[in-house]
This record gives C-alpha cells, structure tokens and sequence, in this order.
C-alpha cells in the first residue's frame, strides 16, 4: 500500500503562525503590519518583548518553543476549549512543579514523538511560572479574533493551495523512492506536510515529528514538490542526526560549531540524495541552501559516493563529515 503525502490545514499551527508572525517572533513580513490590531497591544508588546523564549531555528530551541509551538501545533488544538484545557494542564504542572498529569492526558503524542526527538518537558521551565501564564494568557485572549477576522481570509488561501499540491504529489511515491533509495523504511503510514500562512520568511520547513512537518503555504509549486521530496529524506535518514543530537543535547549552547557542521552535513547529504531521487523521475533539481555551505558538501559526498555506489547512508555522512572538518574546516583555521 502506497504511503501517502498529505498536504493539509490544521487550525492551531495557523494560529500560532498568525501570533508569531505578527509579533515577529524570528521572522518578519508583511503579515505583521497586516493583522497588527487582531492582537491586544499588551499581549502583542509581551510576546514581542520574550521573543527569544519562543524563536527557534537551524537547531536552536528557545525555552518555550515546544510547549508553545512545536507541541501544540503536533496535537493540533482544534478549538478553545482545548486550547484552554492544553494551557490549563501546563499551567498546573507548572505551579505543582510536575509534568506528571500534562504527560498523562497527552501520552498518546508523548508516545509517537519518541519516533522524533521527544518533547521532555524539562524542570528549568519551573522557574519562568509567570511568563508561562502571562503568554497562555495571550493565546486565550486572541484566538476568537483570529478566527472571526483572520482565519475566514486565510483559510481560503491555504486550502487552494492544499489542493493543488494534493493533486501534484499524486503523481508520485516519494516515499518509496526515499525507502527503495537508502534501504530504509519510513515509519509511519502517511506522511502529513501542514500548510500556514504567518510563517512567511521563517524556517522553510518545521519538523514537528516524525510524520508531520509546517511549511508556509506561499512559495511556488515546483519549488514544493522538490522540498517536500527532500523534508521526506530528512525523516527517513533522521536516525543519523539524532545520534548527534542526542550527544550535544542539554549542554548550555547546543549550538556548538561541531554541531552545526553535523547539521548542516546532515541537512546536505539529504539534498545531494535527493537530486539523484529527482532526478530518476524526470524532475529538475533547483532549489539553494545558501548558508548550508552547499558547495563544499556537495563535492565531497559526490566524490564518496561516485567511488562506491553501494555506500550506505550512515558511512557516506560519516565519511564526508570526517572529510569536511579535514579539507574545509582546517583552511577556515589557517
């Protein structure tokens, strides 16, 4: 059985591209100047002034990017009172200083998220009881307004484009191609890429786990289905990144410069195999990642592979992380 790509709206990943987009919490377009007065001038002040607690991007997490953002947006809550039972729960757990009932109530998305990095709520988040409120607050406070002058405009613009990329990716099993390609197999059943609207000029594509991913819904057609093939390969090779997470994690800045040549090696190896996957179905390999240092990875994995074919992913990134740091990283030193 084919294992479909889903290209979807969901209403709370919306709403929470719209309250971040308006107070440009890591990106910035015109959205913001847009729907400015659809959020409280207190609230948006607030969210704008702890925007670092919030922003994420190119593996760096604020503080409060999982349980405002990334877990949220995984459960999708579907209307206000869920919202408000989410926000209530957390709320509690912060005052009880105890996670023990939040992960009760959510263990089923718990669960499927050990698939993924796994959302372990950590007890430093204790010490921010009235920020945690406070940004709660916020996202009660907004959401009727952003579904009655707000979501009734954009959810029309979300769901053409939902159509026509449903349409596209029937064309194709990009699942299986990725599968067939490494030898290895995706490990869910579908595969769900959830369209927004605030998000324009942040991360191009946001992992929430391993089956669902947020992108912004305006960027052109082809430029769609080439990501979305190589966002496939990023799930499906996301074993190998983890290892290295797993090593970096907890440390004080994460974002160490070893950490980011893995990444970034990771982030690379995915698009050197997804040109070679493109390319198999007559599509045309042209998207950039231009602060990836595309070029110097590029020529090295090229190289690996081209002398061994039947290399197998793990010691193809391996190899070419190793040769990185020995060809590229030693002259940056010099």
């Amino acid at each position: 059985m084919k294992k479909e790509i889903i290209i979807t709206s969901e209403i709370f990943p919306n709403y929470n591209g719209h309250l971040l987009g308006v107070a440009k919490i890591g990106f910035d377009s015109e959205y913001s100047k847009l729907y400015k007065k659809t959020i409280l001038r207190d609230d948006l002040e607030f969210l704008t002034q702890n925007k670092n607690l919030i922003k994420w991007g190119d593996g760096f997490l604020g503080k409060f990017t999982i349980i405002f953002v990334f877990f949220p947006n995984y459960i999708n809550l579907e209307n206000k009172s869920e919202i408000s039972k989410y926000f209530q729960l957390l709320n509690e757990s912060i005052e009880q200083k105890s996670f023990k009932k939040f992960n009760e109530h959510y263990k089923i998305y718990l669960n499927n998220l050990k698939d993924w990095t796994g959302y372990k709520l950590k007890p430093d988040l204790f010490d921010y009881k009235y920020e945690i409120r406070r940004i709660s607050d916020i996202y009660l406070n907004n959401y009727d307004t952003f579904i009655s002058d707000v979501w009734q405009i954009e959810k029309e613009k979300v769901e053409n484009k939902v159509q026509i990329l449903n349409e596209q990716l029937s064309k194709y099993d990009f699942i299986q191609l990725w599968e067939k390609f490494t030898g290895i197999e995706f490990k869910y059943p579908f595969y769900k890429i959830i369209l927004g609207t605030g998000i324009k000029n942040g991360s191009t594509a946001n992992s929430l786990g391993y089956e669902k991913n947020w992108f912004y819904y305006g960027s052109d057609i082809d430029w769609f289905i080439q990501f979305i093939c190589h966002e496939t390969g990023t799930h499906i090779l996301f074993d190998l990144l983890l290892t290295n997470i797993k090593k970096f994690k907890g440390k004080d800045n994460p974002l160490t410069e070893e950490f980011t040549i893995y990444y970034k090696g990771f982030e690379n190896l995915c698009s050197f195999y997804n040109q070679i996957i493109l390319a198999k179905i007559g599509i045309k390999y042209n998207y950039k990642m231009p602060d990836y240092n595309s070029n110097n990875f590029f020529n090295i994995f090229s190289s690996i592979y081209h002398s061994n074919l039947n290399i197998s992913a793990k010691e193809l990134y391996h190899k070419g992380i190793n040769e990185y740091k020995i060809k590229v990283c030693s002259q940056m030193k010099v």
